[in-house]
């Protein structure tokens, strides 16, 4: 019976891991928005934290991004700044866009319209 577990609690963290593709699917879906945000707004930075960057990141994990912007200090700066941001990314027929302005931090939710592409939030300067 230990053995049997043993193999199902190894099984179900395997399972917990990302595969390539989804590690590649991540990748390229940051690089695109490292890309097209600093396109629109002067000075942006992506910054991946939580999860994606400590190793707990699974296939079913949102990526957390940070858009560093210089000169978006106060909450009201950072909503417009993802108001912009928001306006770019509805364009994508794939994801639809969430905005989570109430939250303690002000996110923006992108979240797929179908099953096994990458969702995320998106914050701006949010520096933990």
């Amino acid at each position: 019976a230990t053995l049997k577990l043993s193999q199902e609690i190894l099984q179900y963290a395997a399972e917990q891991q990302p595969s390539t593709k989804h590690v590649l699917q991540k990748d390229d879906f940051l690089q695109r928005l490292r890309e097209h945000l600093s396109e629109i707004i002067d000075g942006a930075e992506v910054a991946p934290f939580g999860s994606v960057v400590n190793g707990f990141w699974t296939p079913t994990s949102d990526v957390d991004v940070c858009v560093r912007v210089p000169g978006a200090t106060t909450r009201n700066a950072q909503i417009q700044v993802l108001r912009q941001i928001s306006a770019e990314l509805i364009k994508a027929e794939t994801h639809h866009v969430e905005a989570r302005f109430g939250a303690q931090v002000p996110i923006l939710h992108w979240a797929p319209l179908r099953p096994g592409m990458v969702s995320c939030d998106i914050s701006i300067n949010n520096i933990l």
